[in-house]
């Protein structure tokens, strides 16, 4: 790309209406002061047109003004990764026809707060696709006050290597169906009633009604993820629960015990490949729906439950 301002005003990006993808590199200009990377970033505003931005290796420590307004309302497709000094997040959730949104490898974001949403009352009203990607600061995830709706078109949420975010994980108010993935290995998929979706080609309609996405299927390879990052009231529905390649567990703390208790509607719990794995939890008797318990590749476990199933 281009290596000072002038330059990248000189192409005249903005009146370029045809101009529907732009994908900016910074390679050597990398090296250069952040100050300079916010002036190159700030002249390479493409026309309103653009449907697809994709901000790569840039330094600078801010958005550049055509990210903070709607200037760019057609875009439908972003992604910045590798800019490892942008500590806020431009107020995305304005635009009104983005449907994939890609954030990667953004060292210095910490936080990520009402100013993400923009301010309208319906934030990202079609993102189907929301990846946060190698985010290792990035500590606190807020929604938006109760009177807005947020992501209400959203099918996949992806968050992966960011190991220091904690609290619930920001939810779709209206949703249908949802795929999240958590880390490289950890699945479920998350509903909202009237509409439960228990396959690709079935789909059951309950009576009930309810504003909290309701999972009812959960594969993870993190136990400390359940009592972190998911909200009690998501899994009331709850019917099966998958361990899986988890390592880092040996036994279950006092109050991953009391969680697992509260699944009153657990009917499946499975173990799997959990190599230091040593006891069950102490007690499965107080899950009373409970139908099959399947270990397989936990080779240390060697007694039932304690308390009895």
């Amino acid at each position: 790309m281009a290596g000072s301002a002038s330059d990248c005003r000189a192409a005249e990006l903005d009146n370029k209406e045809h101009l529907s993808a732009l994908h900016l590199y910074w390679g050597q200009l990398g090296r250069i002061d952040n100050d300079k990377h916010e002036e190159v970033l700030e002249a390479l505003r493409p026309h309103c047109n653009l449907t697809e931005l994709r901000i790569i290796g840039y330094m600078g420590t801010k958005s550049p003004s055509w990210l903070e307004t709607s200037w760019l309302s057609n875009l439908e497709h972003i992604e910045l990764e590798g800019c490892q000094s942008w500590e806020v997040l431009p107020p995305l959730g304005q635009l009104p026809f983005l449907k994939i949104l890609h954030l990667k490898s953004l060292k210095l974001v910490k936080h990520i707060c009402s100013g993400f949403y923009g301010g309208h009352r319906i934030a990202f009203p079609l993102l189907e696709e929301l990846l946060f990607s190698d985010m290792g600061e990035w500590r606190q995830w807020s929604g938006v006050k109760a009177s807005s709706q947020l992501f209400p078109c959203l099918r996949r949420l992806q968050i992966d290597r960011c190991h220091k975010l904690r609290g619930s994980l920001v939810l779709p108010t209206v949703l249908e169906r949802l795929h999240v993935v958590l880390s490289d290995d950890v699945t479920w998929e998350s509903y909202k009633k009237p509409h439960v979706v228990l396959s690709d080609d079935v789909i059951w309609e309950s009576s009930e009604t309810n504003d909290v996405p309701a999972i009812l299927k959960l594969s993870i390879d993190n136990i400390s993820l359940l009592t972190d990052c998911l909200p009690a009231e998501c899994l009331a529905s709850l019917y099966r629960l998958d361990v899986v390649y988890c390592s880092s567990l040996e036994s279950f703390t006092d109050e991953q015990e009391k969680w697992l208790h509260r699944l009153s509607s657990l009917e499946e719990l499975r173990f799997s490949d959990c190599d230091n794995l040593t006891r069950l939890p102490t007690d499965l008797s107080s899950l009373a729906l409970l139908k099959t318990l399947h270990i397989e590749g936990c080779p240390k476990i060697d007694s039932q439950p304690e308390k009895g199933i």
